[in-house]
C-alpha cells in the first residue's frame, strides 16, 4: 500500500467521521478546548492561565 493510499483513506475517515468529532468539539467547555489545542500544539497545558486544578479536571473529563 502506497503512502498516496493510505492518505486517501485518512482524508475518507475524516471526511467520514467530522460531524462527530464537530459535535464532540462543540460539547466540551472551554477549559477543555484550551487544554487540548495546547496538547495537539505539543505544549504543556499547566502553561495556560488557569489554575492547576482546572487543567486537571479538563484532562481527566477528556478521559487523558
Amino acid at each position: 500500500m502506497s503512502d498516496k493510499h493510505i492518505a486517501s483513506a485518512i482524508e475518507k475517515v475524516i471526511n467520514l467521521e467530522s460531524g462527530a468529532f464537530h459535535t464532540l468539539w462543540d460539547n466540551l467547555t472551554t477549559n477543555q478546548r484550551q487544554v487540548l489545542k495546547k496538547l495537539a500544539h505539543g505544549n504543556s497545558p499547566y502553561e495556560l492561565p488557569i489554575s492547576a486544578g482546572s487543567v486537571k479536571r479538563a484532562l481527566e473529563t477528556c478521559k487523558l
